[in-house]
């Protein structure tokens, strides 16, 4: 066994060199984003101004059977999230305040929603006969607009709010059950107040963008239909009052159709467009070594209301430094409906400190990024057996008879942690961590700032390497890192220690990628066990709660994420029961497998603080509200990572959380 109480401490000349990229890195970054801003794309002729929607289960309620909620819902075939309004025998209402800007002159304030009921709703019970839903729209208590719902399909209504800007109004919507409330559970989909622009509205005939928001003057009573391939059409009838706006969208389609429109009658549409954005450019790789080649994945998506459709998109990559471009990139697509996103990939080879700048170019929005892969400085020559825990040149080693963590200096300025396993007489990479820790933080009522902690100093003793990290900019924020060996796992503990008061956002730690340098994001099986919920008539797996990757602590079934290929199992237990600031217990856990997070050829495990749903979203990586950490006060997390070359399943993974809680073993098939 080799151990020692040898300290790294940081050294100054480094720091001074950190910080001198750091403003050549903040110029190049200033250079980019006037380049980005240079171009922009046209501007939208709707503009949401209120998503009444998205605040449904918050209006005020009346002669309701049920609490409103929101789900997506189909009718006529069409899938729309909507906001439901089930009557008692008197018509349920949901009504809201809403206080509405001025408008130039020209431009109109319009409320838009589609009425309609859900295409499972029962209408064959002999005994009660279904007889529909009259659904309304009011402002100021009067009627403005109405649609009978009998027959599956969305109707849409609309009122012109240009007569109240500038004031304070109330709307509501409400279901009327007619003759009887069975099965009359209503829903009113998409409700928005939108403003529309007079100068960019178009006048159309047949054919018309795949979205937008359509208005049509004609005489009352008369019909039309939209439609577009491989979409169900949406049929709409010309309301008392001469004019009809309605918000439409065929995702994935490259124009839509206006059929049926009487020769006397008027349409024009309101255009919205596309808006390109780089969301993501890393490396597949989370952690390399000098002279490795990787991928780069970069990923565009559509963040604009409108489709981007056979136009071209220009990709421009450079080394600003230490990095041989190998391929470049080139985007295969002619199509972005609103929200889609396309990959493509290229090559490169890095040096000590790469970094490359990405510029996008296209009618649609110009953006850039720089990106800096992460390269770990030469690993000292390690005895290949043996029980290891060293300080050498700023790199520490643990090392037992099956793992070997060995924690680097980085290219960026901080340390990256390589984990290894022993398969026969060679170490294999398993899982890396770059950066081992982060946390946004900062001084009471101050805006989030990510703090990039950085070694202080290391110190072993016989199976554990301790790290102090520091943040370095503005406030000063400390955390003492943790990690020890004991046959086939490596335990993690961080203790994020506050020097004034705080408002902590997010503290990480573990943060693992597992696969990165060896089977990548290969698997076999997975597994990360929760309680799949469901409200009111949702159907499993549907949006939005299709999205695991950070969920409700409440909601994890057993501590416990793994991922298997072949032979190799990794997994990471953690105990909920263990506060991690004073009372307050269960963290939140992130598994992405594999990574789509960050695009990365490996899968992510990792733990974080402030927890769901007090601070945080489910599925969001940031608390929405701070923490407050007082002087002194400190934040701990714990996490323990296994590793077996003998699997032959995943639900191995589940033996030591088992053991630990005293589990019976489950009986044999």
């Amino acid at each position: 066994m080799q151990a020692n109480k040898d300290t790294e401490r940081r050294n100054p000349r480094l720091d001074a060199e950190w910080f001198t990229t750091m403003r050549i890195f903040g110029s190049l970054c200033v250079w980019l984003l006037l380049a980005a801003l240079f171009s922009q794309p046209s501007s939208d002729g709707a503009h949401l101004l209120d998503d009444l929607s998205a605040r449904w289960t918050q209006g005020q309620v009346s002669n309701a059977l049920q609490a409103p909620l929101v789900r997506t819902v189909q009718s006529g075939g069409v899938a729309l999230r909507a906001g439901s309004l089930y009557p008692t025998a008197r018509p349920a209402r949901n009504q809201f305040q809403m206080s509405l800007p001025g408008v130039n002159p020209g431009d109109l304030l319009v409320l838009i929603t589609w009425a309609g009921v859900d295409d499972n709703t029962q209408r064959d019970d002999p005994g009660t006969p279904y007889d529909g839903v009259r659904m309304r729209l009011l402002v100021e208590n009067q009627v403005v607009a109405e649609a009978d719902c009998t027959f599956s399909g969305w109707r849409p209504l609309a009122a012109d709010l240009t007569p109240y800007a500038g004031r304070t109004i109330t709307v509501a919507f409400e279901a009327d059950p007619k003759n009887n409330a069975h099965s009359d559970r209503a829903y009113f989909a998409e409700a928005q107040l939108v403003r529309l622009r007079e100068r960019f509205a178009q006048k159309v005939v047949r054919t018309l963008p795949p979205e937008g928001v359509l208005e049509v003057r004609g005489v009352p009573g008369d019909q039309f239909t939209l439609d577009a391939p491989n979409h169900p059409p949406l049929r709409a009838t010309i309301p008392s009052s001469g004019v009809l706006w309605l918000r439409y969208a065929f995702a994935g389609a490259g124009e839509a159709t206006l059929t049926e429109l009487q020769p006397e009658a008027s349409a024009r549409v309101y255009p919205l467009h596309p808006r390109l954005r780089i969301e993501l450019a890393a490396a597949r790789r989370a952690v390399l070594t000098h002279g490795e080649t990787t991928e780069i994945l970069v990923r565009i998506r559509n963040i604009g209301a409108g489709t981007w459709k056979q136009d071209r998109i220009q990709l421009t990559v450079q080394s600003l430094s230490d990095a041989e471009i190998l391929t470049h990139p080139q985007l295969e697509t002619d199509l972005l409906p609103p929200g889609a996103a396309a990959e493509t990939r290229f090559r490169v080879r890095v040096g000590a400190r790469p970094r490359l700048s990405l510029i996008m170019r296209s009618s649609a929005g110009n953006d850039a990024m720089i990106l800096a892969p992460v390269v770990v400085a030469s690993t000292p020559n390690i005895p290949a057996s043996g029980t290891i825990a060293r300080v050498e040149n700023g790199v520490g080693i643990l090392q037992n008879e099956q793992l070997r963590m060995v924690i680097s200096p980085a290219s960026w300025g901080g340390h990256a942690a390589r984990l290894f396993t022993k398969q026969a007489d060679a170490w294999v990479p398993v899982a890396s961590s770059a950066p081992l820790a982060d946390a946004i933080i900062n001084a009471e009522n101050a805006p989030p700032k990510l703090q990039h902690l950085v070694v202080e100093s290391i110190t072993t003793d016989p199976a554990t390497l301790r790290l102090i990290v520091q943040g370095r900019m503005g406030l000063t924020t400390r955390a003492v890192l943790e990690y020890r060996l004991e046959e086939n796992r490596l335990s993690c503990l961080g203790r994020l220690i506050a020097d004034l008061d705080s408002h902590l956002y997010r503290f990480r730690f573990p943060d693992w990628r597992v696969g990165d340098g060896s089977f990548g994001d290969a698997r076999d099986e997975a597994l990360f066990p929760i309680s799949d919920d469901r409200l009111g008539e949702e159907r499993t797996a549907e949006p939005p709660r299709n999205l695991h990757f950070a969920p409700d602590p409440s909601k994890i079934t057993a501590p416990v994420m793994a991922v298997r290929w072949r032979s190799y199992l990794v997994s990471m237990e953690w105990d909920p029961t263990l506060g991690w600031s004073g009372v307050l217990r269960a963290p939140n856990a992130l598994f992405a497998s594999p990574n789509f997070l960050e695009g990365g050829a490996n899968h992510r495990f990792a733990l974080w603080v402030p927890t769901i749903p007090r601070w945080a979203d489910e599925n969001t990586q940031q608390a929405r509200e701070p923490f407050r950490l007082l002087k002194g006060e400190t934040v701990v997390l714990r996490a323990t990572l296994s590793v077996r070359t003998d699997a032959e399943e995943g639900i191995q993974a589940m033996e030591p959380y088992r053991k630990r809680l005293e589990m019976p073993s489950p009986p044999a098939p």
